[in-house]
């Protein structure tokens, strides 16, 4: 068994050095990652492993193996690093090592990517805001940072539906391309930067075998290939700054546009655009453009109580729009009632993969113990708006800043100003707090 081990590595170190010395770094570089994982103490492999990443324009990952090889022999063997390992840190350290041959380098050449979905048809309203997020991400001359723009709102408020339209609209001022992220920021294991940016180097032309292990490397060479580029990322569901600065562009003629249900604090000077329900007109029209101006022109004011019910949010008027749409007999007054006079309208406002409950309920997850607790009983009391001393009187406990902050910063309380005593104050949506007091039913 040892024998076929040495005899393996030495047809991989083989390998490595004719694929080297002909510039095809990518090729051995998978084999020479797994035999420096294989023997961990093994030199040659890993001045061959340096070589190959130099050659694939990864100096830092090569220059950062010999380092901790160089530990390990210190400290488990007593001894330094060999002839053939100090040349090849030598090699990396002076930049001799040739870069890969055409054709079979790390990366092919650039080529414009349109990730982005499409955007939603029923699109309505939201004209300063669209106009406010184009104005923040449209080039500049002179400007030095990258310009960044967050939506951010309470579930259901259209904030991906807002970000695909300006995203869309941008795209003649960003000829390079657009890419697009999902980063499951309200799901229970939000994704990886390193994850991401795996994906989003393959996508630009990157092999997967010369893709640095470490996450800042990775965003070290996404930045370089974007460098120079004019290049839109937008980037939806975010969880927090920690997760999205690795993936932010390095020069300003690339730009980032993202949605939240948190407020970001990413210190980039970045424009936010916090969203709330749509004006009574918008919430009509977009339902009219859903089930036909027809059908809303013969009964008005079923259409308003139709999106009242829905709390004037896009993907309840959606939900609702897309039912009425798939039953034209309906008139819309059947609807409003469904909404109106069910014990939990929750029921109804679900279609689909599209759902209100299970909206509010990726946030409510998000919770600590005490946040769900104070927003179930805060439901349960019908309440429309809420201040620190009534969150402290429905917990029974003095200091809740925390709780409110949680609340806050998942979006499922806004703030409001103060109250009649100078207290900041919170509104509880609608949606939300029958969301809120159906849990408190349920007990959970």
């Amino acid at each position: 068994m040892v024998g076929l081990r040495r005899r393996r590595a030495a047809v991989i170190t083989e390998y490595a050095r004719i694929a080297s010395t002909a510039g095809l770094y990518d090729r051995a570089l998978p084999h020479l990652r797994a035999l420096a994982g294989w023997e961990p103490l093994n030199e040659r492999a890993h001045a061959w492993l340096m070589i190959a990443l130099a050659g694939s324009s990864q100096q830092a990952e090569a220059l950062r193996i010999y380092t901790e090889l160089r530990e390990r022999l210190d400290d488990q063997l007593g001894i330094v690093p060999c002839a053939e390992l100090r040349d090849a840190y030598d090699r990396v350290l002076r930049q001799e090592v040739p870069a890969s041959t055409v054709g079979a380098g790390r990366t092919a050449p650039w080529r414009p990517v349109y990730q982005l979905p499409a955007a939603p048809a029923d699109f309505t309203g939201r004209a300063s805001e669209s106009a406010g997020i184009e104005a923040a991400l449209s080039p500049c001359t002179g400007r030095t940072g990258v310009p960044v723009a967050v939506v951010s709102g309470m579930p259901g408020a259209g904030k991906t539906a807002l970000a695909l339209h300006v995203a869309h609209t941008l795209r003649p001022r960003f000829p390079d391309g657009q890419l697009w992220m999902h980063l499951a920021g309200t799901a229970a294991r939000p994704r990886e930067p390193g994850e991401v940016l795996a994906d989003l180097l393959h996508e630009l032309g990157v092999r997967a075998s010369s893709v640095p292990q470490a996450t800042r490397m990775r965003a070290a060479l996404f930045r370089s290939r974007l460098a120079g580029r004019k290049v839109l990322l937008v980037a939806d569901d975010v969880a927090s700054g920690a997760q999205i600065r690795p993936l932010l562009p390095g020069t300003a003629g690339s730009a980032m546009l993202m949605t939240s249900r948190a407020p970001l604090a990413l210190l980039n000077g970045e424009t936010t655009v916090v969203l709330g329900e749509l004006t009574e007109a918008e919430a009509v029209r977009m339902l009219a453009r859903i089930v036909g101006e027809g059908r809303v022109a013969a009964d008005p004011g079923a259409a308003v109580r139709v999106v009242r019910a829905c709390g004037r949010l896009p993907l309840a008027i959606r939900i609702a729009g897309v039912k009425l749409a798939a039953r034209k007999r309906w008139p819309l007054s059947v609807m409003a009632d469904r909404l109106t006079q069910q014990r939990n309208p929750m029921d109804e406002l679900e279609i689909g993969d599209l759902s209100m409950r299970a909206s509010i309920g990726s946030s409510y997850r998000a919770l600590g113990q005490r946040a769900r607790q104070a927003l179930r009983m805060l439901g349960g009391m019908g309440a429309v708006s809420c201040t620190e001393p009534v969150v402290a009187t429905v917990l029974g406990e003095p200091d809740v800043a925390g709780v409110v902050s949680e609340l806050v910063g998942t979006s499922l309380i806004a703030p409001s100003g103060v109250d009649g005593s100078g207290e900041p104050s919170y509104l509880i949506h609608p949606l939300v707090r029958d969301f809120a007091a159906e849990r408190l039913a349920d007990g959970r």
